[in-house]
């Protein structure tokens, strides 16, 4: 496949001025394999370039597609209007070595060019040059990173201070978060609890409870091994999700007391929970044998649910960030860039889980979060790692779940024994629902929630 099929539906717009180079380009595209969706203009008649401009850029902000191409007389006014839409990045580009860093050092999704400074074949050079590039990370990712957190800081806060109106604001919210802020998944683990007769009467009233009144997140249970079969059975067709609590990597073989990924697949299960903290302390799980069972997983259709975590003594040295950036990278070795959405990642530091467990604060949750969504970025891009719902699991109880929603970068949570209990578990779901809605936007929240 050549370098523009690689990228093959891509978006193109321009205003008057650059609706010749536009359909240059947009044939180019296509006899280059790529699926275009033209956002116009279509003829001479003047228009302002911010309506194309936004347009595009929010089909990129969605994910609909993940390159784009606008163009007007200088380039510089459609990156200027598509970087208001958070999440976007534009570079205007003029020559081939623009065209090259701005994907190769600032992720750029969004090419802008100027009809009145390139000319036709120009174009065509460029665009080519821009499809064949590809995030280099190494230095350029703490800096995209820092770009991100700088359009955190300031879009949310002085976009949101100006409205009164709770539908609006909102609305206006929904516009700037990430989509995995909107969309949290919230979790329990029964660990080696509850019968299957008791695994049933558990997963029958959670689904009542949500029937009765619908819960805004994607909610999943993972019981034992020996119910799995059941408890699938009764979700069946409900909008619960089932999970199993760990796999090995092959399909069949001499291991004996293992369970296959043929096996949990057939089951219904739709997630597999990955590497936990006491599958690696109890049982020798190690971030290699994570891996393959990462990309089994994968390769299954089956939705890898990826625990990690330091130690209380890696803690107490300070290199909790080094253990956890170390099992996040190898963990998603060999992984393709096109599957890291469909992954769910749990921070679960060993010294919060169990019965013994000191609480988190959220400040430092919301800080470890961020470290393993920049080293997902510093392999994939910002924009692939900012798809990754990152939950948090340790401790967390109906009391502090609100405390969690407050941050951003906290998109969900992944409950222990406090969720053993289906009435405390829809507490704490609804907690956390609630207060995540009532946050205007997610830097405000995490301003918000910063003495927690």
């Amino acid at each position: 496949m050549n370098e523009a099929g690689q990228h093959s539906k891509i978006a193109i717009g321009c205003d008057h001025n650059g609706l010749e180079i536009k359909n240059l380009l947009r044939d180019h595209l296509i006899e280059r394999g790529c699926e275009v969706v033209d956002f116009g203009v279509h003829d001479n008649e003047p228009v302002d370039y911010p309506e194309i401009a936004g347009s595009v850029a929010e089909a990129v902000q969605k994910g609909t597609f993940n390159r784009a191409v606008l163009v007007c007389g200088t380039g510089a006014g459609m990156a200027i209007a598509a970087n208001k839409v958070p999440g976007v990045r534009a570079v205007c580009v003029h020559d081939p070595y623009t065209a090259e860093r701005a994907r190769a050092s600032n992720d750029a999704q969004i090419m802008t060019l100027g009809s009145q400074i390139v000319g036709s074949s120009l174009a065509i050079q460029l665009i080519d040059i821009w499809l064949a590039s590809e995030f280099q990370g190494g230095r350029s990712a703490p800096k995209v990173a820092k770009i991100c957190e700088l359009e955190r800081k300031y879009w949310n806060v002085a976009s949101v201070s100006g409205c009164t109106d709770r539908e609006t604001k909102s609305a206006l919210a929904a516009t700037l978060q990430p989509e995995r802020l909107l969309t949290p998944w919230l979790g329990t683990s029964w660990k080696m609890n509850k019968t299957r007769t008791e695994a049933r009467e558990y997963a029958q009233l959670l689904i009542e409870a949500m029937e009765a009144s619908p819960l805004p997140a994607t909610v999943f249970i993972l019981p034992p091994f020996t119910a799995l079969d059941s408890v699938c059975e009764i979700t069946r067709g409900a909008a619960l999700k089932v999970g199993a609590q760990n796999m090995h990597w092959a399909d069949d073989g001499p291991y004996t007391g293992e369970v296959s990924p043929l096996m949990i697949k057939e089951s219904g299960a739709e997630l597999v929970e990955l590497g936990h903290f006491e599958r690696r302390q109890e049982f020798g799980e190690t971030d290699s044998s994570v891996n393959r069972k990462v990309r089994s997983a994968l390769e299954h259709g089956l939705r890898p649910l990826i625990c990690v975590g330091e130690t209380d003594v890696q803690q107490a040295y300070s290199v909790a960030e080094e253990v956890v950036a170390c099992q996040v990278k190898i963990a998603l070795h060999d992984v393709g860039t096109d599957r890291i959405p469909d992954i769910l990642i749990a921070y679960e530091p060993g010294w919060a889980i169990g019965e013994k467990g000191t609480e988190a604060n959220p400040v430092h949750v919301n800080a470890m979060h961020l470290r393993i969504r920049e080293v997902i970025g510093y392999q994939y891009g910002q924009s692939i790692a900012e798809k990754v719902h990152i939950l948090y699991g340790g401790s967390v109880t109906s009391t502090n779940a609100a405390a969690f929603a407050c941050q951003p970068e906290v998109d969900g949570l992944f409950v222990g024994r406090a969720a053993w209990e289906v009435g405390s578990f829809v507490d704490i779901i609804r907690t956390f629902c609630a207060t995540r809605s009532e946050l205007p936007a997610s830097p405000l929240a995490g301003n918000l929630i910063g003495v927690a």
